[in-house]
């Protein structure tokens, strides 16, 4: 992010990631849980330390892809923006987390982009600014996703990819509300 360098604020992000998220932690521990059972090819052979470390710090890998598939669907909605066709395949197999799985990963990628389609369609977002740095001196510094209008309703988005399906997975409500109650401000 570009306002990385500034360090006089903590990003909107971090300062969120303070707050308790039982759900992360029952996602984690599902995730190691997962990986113990379907991959035991991976961590049989190891020592007991070893194949702990492996187990424990694995959901920090499925966590680590989440976020990039996530900067790959919002590098497509910035291309959009600036009236640009962004080659998805292209971003995926750019992407280090997903070289050993690239045809699966650009189907992924391709569902979200699909989505966010289907968003630009139904929406028609005009007037916008994408991917703009918003800061409050002194108490927070953050970069918002979309911002602009929305059928003629001026209107702040910020883009998700960590729901699933399942309405029950991967949904922050009060987290996203503050995120972007402070991207407002």
């Amino acid at each position: 992010r570009l306002y990385a360098r500034i360090k006089s604020e903590p990003s909107v992000t971090t300062i969120i990631g303070e707050l308790n998220k039982p759900g992360l932690e029952w996602g984690s521990s599902r995730e190691a849980a997962l990986f113990a059972v379907y991959q035991r090819d991976e961590w049989l052979n190891l020592d007991e330390k070893d194949a702990v470390e492996l187990v424990r710090k694995h959901f920090k890998g499925v966590w680590d892809g989440r976020a990039a598939m996530g900067t790959i669907v919002h590098a497509v909605n910035e291309a959009w923006v600036a009236g640009e066709s962004p080659n998805v395949e292209m971003m995926v197999k750019d992407t280090p987390s997903f070289a050993n799985q690239v045809d699966e990963k650009v189907a992924e990628a391709n569902r979200y982009v699909d989505g966010l389609e289907r968003f630009w369609n139904d929406w028609s977002p005009s007037e916008f600014q994408s991917e703009d740095v918003v800061r409050q001196p002194g108490s927070y510094i953050g970069t918002r996703d979309l911002f602009g209008r929305l059928r003629g309703v001026t209107t702040l988005l910020d883009l998700k990819t960590t729901a699933q399906q399942e309405a029950s997975k991967g949904i922050y409500g009060p987290e996203w509300s503050l995120q972007l109650d402070a991207y407002q401000h």
